[in-house]
């Protein structure tokens, strides 16, 4: 929204469900079926550049500690900052995930690392074990 003094105009937008994914049929009642994750960049409060938002729909839910001089930097800050946090979140609900499958902590042949996964052309999946 340029020329607004609460936004300039570098922003992301990515469209996340909220549940499972269900045809627009599914849930004829329901309105609120989906929200907006917007990374943005606004104005510093003190003037001093720009920091980066994140909002979830309307909701401003973070706003980056450090001020940065150009609104390219302040975005591209906030967006490294929010895909290493969701990185992380869903690593360890990967990580949790299998260890309820196995029954145990995971180990490496339970990730297919290494050599000891077996050898297997590119693309070709080993079937899980049961």
């Amino acid at each position: 929204m340029p020329g607004t003094a609460d936004t300039v105009s570098c922003n992301v937008d990515t469209t996340l469900t909220t549940g499972v994914l269900m045809s627009e049929t599914a849930v004829p009642d329901v309105p609120d079926t989906e929200f907006h994750l917007t990374i943005q960049c606004a104005p510093a409060s003190d003037g001093w550049g720009f920091v980066g938002r994140v909002m979830i729909a309307d909701h401003e839910c973070y706003r980056t500690l450090r001020a940065y001089t150009a609104p390219s930097d302040a975005l591209r800050a906030t967006q490294v900052l929010v895909g290493d946090a969701l990185g992380a979140l869903l690593a360890g609900q990967e990580w949790r995930s299998l260890g309820q499958d196995v029954g145990r902590a995971p180990t490496r042949q339970d990730l297919r690392f290494g050599l000891s996964a077996g050898s297997r052309a590119v693309g070709q999946i080993r079937p899980a074990r049961p």
